[in-house]
């Protein structure tokens, strides 16, 4: 399993290269089992930085959601062995993400005790794992409010990079629910936001006026 996580992680069998099985895990399209594994096998690797400074968690909340894959029996047929998987890197609707935890809810569950801790660092750019599961379009139950139950603060604090807070995030990127879940935690950041539109707007047609 470390094999084929390294080829789909790395695309190669490179040993010299450092590898996290765990970090790979949370970054490919694999088993969730496998991430659960993973998280136990290799515990102390939720707080390591792989070589772009990031975590397992950070990882997780800027890939893609994955389809949740089905090992029993039942979930192959003779057409997937022949013709392949078509579902590889599809994204699952909400429906589906609700009845199975995401890569995100297991990273913070397996880190019981430091999941606040992991939620509120940031990476290399200064973005919290909340800024990139909303840049990535994660929704309410994908992980979003995961994030914000370990670091209830992360709603109220803006992206260093682009300088938008969460629910301006989520508006451009996931949905109206998500969205307004948001607004709804820290309605305060909305009205502050409102505020100082207002205030930039009188400032302009202040310094007009003054000039006629």
């Amino acid at each position: 399993t470390e094999m084929l996580l390294r080829c789909a992680h790395h695309g190669s069998l490179d040993v010299a290269r450092p590898f996290f099985a765990l970090h790979a895990a949370a970054a490919v399209d694999c088993p969730r089992q496998i991430v659960r594994i993973a998280a136990k096998l290799y515990n102390f690797q939720l707080g390591s930085l792989d070589e772009e400074g990031r975590t397992p968690l950070m990882i997780a909340a800027a890939t893609p959601i994955y389809h949740v894959r089905d090992l029993s029996d039942e979930g192959y047929t003779l057409e997937d062995v022949i013709h392949g998987d078509d579902n590889v890197n599809i994204p699952i609707d909400s429906s589906e993400s609700q009845l199975h935890p995401s890569v995100i809810e297991i990273l913070l569950q397996a880190n019981v005790g430091a999941a606040s801790q992991g939620a509120c660092r940031t990476d290399p750019s200064g973005r919290l794992p909340l800024h990139m599961a909303l840049e990535s379009g994660k929704l309410w139950h994908q992980g979003v409010r995961d994030l914000i139950e370990a670091f209830p603060e992360s709603v109220g604090i803006s992206d260093r990079s682009s300088k938008l807070y969460p629910f301006l995030i989520a508006g451009l990127k996931s949905d109206l629910s998500s969205t307004f879940e948001l607004v709804r935690l820290r309605p305060a950041v909305l009205m502050s936001q409102i505020k100082d539109k207002e205030k930039n707007n009188f400032g302009a047609v202040f310094k007009g006026t003054t000039r006629r």
